[in-house]
């Protein structure tokens, strides 16, 4: 009977594992890269995922406050690694490593905060514009993505409904 019941607690625990799998693979690190004269943009960045019924398609961006900021992540701080200047817009961002927040400019106005490594994320960071979307898919985990274009690229941000992107030129 021992054996009855151990195996059925083992069984059980099993079941419990493979079920937790998934949720615990939602927490990893995740990363985007893009090419760039002769080596590579790199951000890595934690994948915060949404849970329930009642945040899954929904835009969880709309819950920061006017004039706050967001890691834009899980656990540690999301970074990127330039090779090349990039130039958003008119602000250029030096080559070099980065920490990134989103700032909440206005109730849909949104910027990316760039900080230098080693700066203040007060006083140092470059903030460029981004633009809001609709996302086409709702994505129930917090994504990232470098996508090419001719001369650069663009930064996207999508996480539930919410789709931000920021165009740059890659400076030669």
């Amino acid at each position: 009977m021992n054996t009855k019941r151990t195996l059925t607690r083992f069984v059980c625990a099993l079941a419990l594992l493979m079920l937790a799998i998934p949720a615990l693979a939602q927490g990893e690190r995740g990363s985007a890269m893009l090419k760039a004269g002769s080596g590579s943009i790199t951000v890595d960045y934690g994948r915060p995922s949404l849970q329930g019924p009642a945040v899954q398609g929904r835009d969880p961006l709309t819950v920061l406050d006017v004039g706050s900021f967001w890691r834009m992540g899980k656990d540690s701080a999301t970074t990127l690694n330039t090779p090349v200047e990039l130039t958003f817009g008119t602000t250029k961002v030096p080559k070099g490593n980065y920490t990134l927040r989103l700032f909440k400019a206005s109730a849909d106005a949104y910027e990316l905060a760039l900080t230098p490594s080693g700066g203040d994320n007060t006083k140092d960071a470059i903030k460029v514009a981004m633009k809001k979307a609709s996302a086409p898919q709702a994505l129930d985990v917090f994504t990232i993505e470098l996508k090419e274009t001719p001369g650069g690229g663009t930064f996207d941000l999508i996480w539930g409904t919410a789709h931000l992107s920021a165009e740059f030129q890659i400076s030669k």
